[in-house]
């Protein structure tokens, strides 16, 4: 074994270790000091050692080396698995289902025999749309198939419920939106018919243009009549106003309201012999008083207002499939009469 001669820091005697304790600490077998094991110089002659125990032989203490720091890393996190499987026939199956809305609009129309207020064009938007997310989602290889036909479900659940609620929308609700969103102006324009020898000038407002003349409202009396229609089409909503005299032999009391609106009440009646008589009531406006007469029909509602002013009447009526007494534009145009 390859021995080195070292020397105490302590008590500077010489002895002996083995050649790997160099640079380790040691402790002197005399003095028992702990000293770093360095080689002395070289020398022929082994260091004496007097008095020596033969048991106490160099004892070798490797130095502590310092603690190594812990360094702890944040663990990645496991890839997800990723099932990349190309578009199966099932997912674009569940993309085409929107298709079925306007399908369903059909039908139910048909079953029902109701007209449809929103367009039909409503349907197939929202159909085209549903399915066009739908088809997105088929090719979102990065979802797993049950993710996809998760998602694709609940569009379809959104899709059919939004689109039942737009098959029972009423020409009423729209009304109302419109006139919260503009503030109560639906384009209504004011209608003026002069005063003539033959009748008294009044203001009414109208939903729009154009008016245009029509016939009176109760055959052979001699009213000036006006009317507005947003088309020629049959089962549009149509308002119309008219002035006029009625007959002298109808009433013969001019100075009593109950006689004078009796005579125009069952003039107007007659006029609407093919509708059901849904009762009359008293109104007024702008301080002239009148009568309210409803009138159901065959898909047909009319609503008339007759006011008298002085010893004419003023005629006002809204006609059509969506118009009821207590429709908002109902209610605003048979107000809206001003007598100058």
């Amino acid at each position: 074994m390859n021995t080195v001669v070292v020397r105490c820091a302590g008590c500077r005697q010489l002895s002996r270790v083995t050649a790997d304790a160099v640079g380790l600490e040691v402790a002197c077998p005399r003095c028992a000091v702990a000293f770093v094991a360095r080689p002395e110089a070289s020398s022929d002659d082994p260091p004496v050692v007097r008095g020596a125990d033969p048991a106490r032989v160099p004892v070798v203490r490797p130095r502590p080396k310092p603690p190594t720091p812990v360094v702890w890393e944040r663990p990645e996190p496991a890839a997800p698995e990723v099932e990349l499987t190309p578009p199966t026939g099932g997912l674009i199956a569940l993309a085409l289902l929107p298709f079925g809305i306007p399908l369903l609009w059909l039908l139910l129309s048909a079953a029902a025999q109701r007209e449809v207020v929103l367009s039909f064009a409503v349907p197939v938007a929202v159909a085209v749309g549903v399915s066009g997310l739908g088809f997105g989602l088929v090719h979102v290889n990065r979802w797993s198939v049950a993710s996809r036909v998760k998602v694709m479900v609940a569009l379809l659940l959104i899709a059919y419920l939004t689109a039942g609620f737009l098959f029972l929308v009423k020409k009423e609700w729209l009304q109302d939106l419109r006139r919260v969103f503009n503030r109560g102006d639906l384009g209504w324009r004011d209608f003026r018919v002069p005063e003539t020898a033959t009748h008294v000038g009044y203001i009414v407002k109208f939903p729009g243009r154009p008016i245009t003349e029509a016939d009176s409202p109760v055959p052979d009396w001699k009213w000036k009549a006006h009317q507005y229609a947003e088309s020629k089409k049959p089962g549009v909503d149509v308002y119309l106003s008219a002035v006029g005299p009625i007959p002298v032999e109808i009433a013969k009391a001019w100075s009593a309201d109950a006689v004078w609106f009796e005579a125009v009440g069952k003039a107007v009646r007659a006029a609407a012999a093919d509708f059901k008589d849904d009762g009359e009531t008293v109104v007024s406006a702008q301080g002239v008083n009148g009568r309210e007469y409803s009138f159901t029909g065959d898909g047909r509602n009319r609503v008339v207002r007759v006011y008298r002013v002085g010893r004419q009447a003023v005629y006002l009526s809204a006609e059509g499939p969506h118009l009821t007494p207590d429709a908002v534009d109902v209610r605003f145009f048979l107000e809206s009469l001003r007598v100058p």
